[in-house]
């Protein structure tokens, strides 16, 4: 059974090479399409390899990305959540796989210490270690803009748990203060006052004029006594004066 097993495009074999010399030196058995021996099945053996590895390197270069193998492989690295993707070219990852972080290996060849390659041994310790890839964030001086997610994580699938967050990784939450809520609801505490004052002071006034109408301080419009003149019924003397008796 091989410790790692290695995705990659036939193309960059020469490149590849490099970093399987790299890895065997570390004391870990690589896997990759040149140990098929002749008469073996080639799907076959990859799914048997595949499925025995206990970490998948994928390496994503100009020729690997629209590779429908490497992709395959680095579907099922993703899904056993032991998958360490390394990045050779300049290029765009396959939507799927975008998410998680790929070691850029872009100016290394071996000659001397390189940061991102240090994390790929960690990576792979850990995973042959815990049997998961490790969350691992590249080093600023090396990562490009957008390549702020961990290296090797996978996303939440069915039945796996979320990772803790820690106190400092967790965003910050503003709570509105009362001087806030003043501002969404568009009127101070001083403006509502001042309203309520007023109100207050109309609603007296109001009250104060239909007392005096009730009880007939103010006449209403209503109210005030026309003057009837009622003619009095003619006296014995005013009769004789009209008919001159």
């Amino acid at each position: 059974m091989s410790d790692i097993f290695l995705s990659y495009a036939s193309a960059d074999r020469p490149r590849v090479e490099v970093l399987i010399r790299a890895l065997e030196r570390r004391g870990w058995c690589v896997w990759w399409d040149r140990t098929i021996l002749p008469g073996q099945r080639f799907p076959q053996v990859i799914q048997e390899t595949l499925d025995a590895a206990r970490c998948v390197i994928v390496v994503w270069s100009q020729h690997s990305v629209n590779s429908d193998w490497v992709q395959n492989e680095a579907r099922e690295g993703a899904r056993r959540r032991i998958l360490v993707p390394v990045r050779l070219d300049e290029v765009r990852i396959p939507l799927e796989f975008q998410h998680i972080q790929a070691a850029r290996l872009l100016d290394w060849h071996d000659t001397g210490p390189h940061p991102e390659f240090d994390k790929v041994v960690q990576a792979v310790e850990a995973t042959l270690e815990t049997g998961a890839a490790p969350s691992i964030r590249p080093s600023p001086n090396s990562a490009s803009p957008g390549d702020d997610k961990p290296f090797g994580a996978v996303p939440r699938s069915e039945g796996t748990a979320m990772p803790s967050v820690s106190a400092k990784d967790r965003p910050e939450v503003h709570h509105p203060t009362t001087s806030d809520t003043r501002e969404i609801t568009g009127l101070s505490y001083r403006q509502k006052r001042r309203l309520l004052l007023v109100g207050g002071v109309l609603l007296c006034v109001l009250v104060t004029a239909l007392y005096l109408v009730l009880s007939g301080r103010i006449p209403g419009p209503q109210s005030q006594d026309a003057t009837i003149t009622t003619p009095r019924p003619p006296t014995q003397e005013s009769k004789c004066a009209q008919f001159g008796e």
